[in-house]
């Protein structure tokens, strides 16, 4: 559970904000794959909310997600991971968790659930 922004060196303005991503809405993945130089590519939200069940390829186990929002992607790859989803005009709709390069589609953490999170950490049982 540990989360930070790294603000150096991403081009163009962010705002970041609580808003939950919009099924249909144009984004924006940023990323470094291969610790290399920052890449960007763009998708549309398709799932937003819903439970996504996912079967690791090789490995056997299942993994089942909640809350998870799900776009299209043309080239995010390993590497992307931890970087920032946002609209076409730079608002923060995520962080992507992990893709499937077999479907061409990126799950990521969207920016409702991060903040709810963020809010409730620091915060004793009886409050």
């Amino acid at each position: 559970h540990d989360l930070a922004l790294k603000c150096d060196g991403v081009p163009g303005d962010y705002e970041l904000g609580c808003d939950a991503p919009v099924v249909g809405e144009d984004i924006v993945y940023t990323g470094y794959p291969n610790g290399r130089r920052i890449e960007s590519d763009y998708g549309t939200v398709t799932t937003a909310g819903d439970m996504i069940i996912r079967v690791d390829e090789g490995g056997g186990s299942i993994n089942i997600f909640t809350g998870i929002a799900l776009g299209t992607s043309s080239k995010v790859r390993p590497g992307y991971s931890g970087g920032l989803v946002t609209t076409t005009d730079g608002q923060f709709r995520g962080i992507i968790s992990s893709v499937n390069r077999a479907t061409q589609d990126a799950l990521f953490i969207p920016a409702d659930l991060i903040c709810n999170y963020v809010q409730y950490e620091g915060k004793t049982s009886e409050e």
